[in-house]
């Protein structure tokens, strides 16, 4: 079964408040392991609750150990923290899909100030959540969330007024434009690394003779050489101050 498919079936998570999940992080910082002494640092609160929301997230596991992610959640600066947290949001259907829609309606506000009873209806259109309670619970966790990733934050409604979210458009789009370029750049390391690690030794001894050197300024001028046929290089070569002599062999060398 798919993962959405997962989270559709599931209650919708609950229960967590900002303070409790701070709490629970400062109370594992200090005594990591051992539970008893977490639970009485920890004090009153939704201590089961936070440490299955903790869990789910993958930040601490079973054992109140932190997970790598979780140790940067515990230890790193603010930006850092609130990075992890955002991408932690972003694994959670009903969270990150409710984000995305935000984006496509709101196209020139900074700020978008949504009641929270606009978010249990998406919730239930799209099947989120175990019943209207279970959503109508579920808002002031998402609420937190919202709040430790920094692209938001939550007002209880009073004397009347409902209780809403408003969402920090600028900074989502921000963070999420952060994200994809790091993804990018992780994504064509790991490729020119692998391209580099297969490459033959083709110009082993190329450079033995300085007459045949290569030029420097190797910039604007694009040949293929291909070496087999799963691998193309491609070499950019500035040859407008070459000789025609220096053109013609180095285009026989790349023959």
């Amino acid at each position: 079964m798919k993962k959405e498919e997962n989270e559709k079936n599931s209650a919708l998570i609950y229960a967590i408040t900002k303070e409790n999940i701070n709490r629970l992080i400062n109370s594992i910082k200090l005594k990591a392991g051992k539970e008893d002494a977490i639970r009485e640092i920890f004090g009153k609160g939704k201590f089961i609750d936070t440490k299955r929301a903790l869990i789910s997230f993958n930040l601490i596991n079973e054992e109140f150990q932190f997970t790598a992610e979780g140790r940067k959640v515990a230890y790193g600066d603010v930006n850092e923290t609130q990075r992890v947290w955002f991408n932690t949001i972003n694994t959670y259907d009903p969270y990150s899909n409710y984000i995305q829609s935000l984006l496509v309606s709101t196209k020139i506000n900074e700020i978008e100030t949504v009641n929270v009873e606009d978010i249990i209806n998406y919730w239930g259109m799209h099947d989120y959540g175990t019943s209207a309670n279970n959503r109508r619970e579920a808002v002031s966790s998402f609420a937190a969330f919202v709040e430790l990733a920094g692209i938001g934050e939550y007002k209880i409604g009073r004397h009347g007024a409902q209780s809403r979210i408003t969402f920090f458009i600028e900074k989502i789009k921000e963070k999420m434009n952060k994200n994809d370029i790091e993804s990018e750049i992780d994504v064509t390391t790991e490729y020119q690394e692998k391209q580099v690690n297969n490459m033959p030794e083709v110009f082993e001894g190329l450079n033995e003779n300085e007459d045949e050197k290569i030029p420097e300024n190797i910039n604007s001028y694009r040949n293929n050489l291909k070496i087999n046929d799963n691998v193309t290089i491609n070499i950019n070569i500035d040859m407008s101050n070459w000789q025609i002599d220096d053109i013609e062999r180095i285009l026989n060398i790349l023959k």
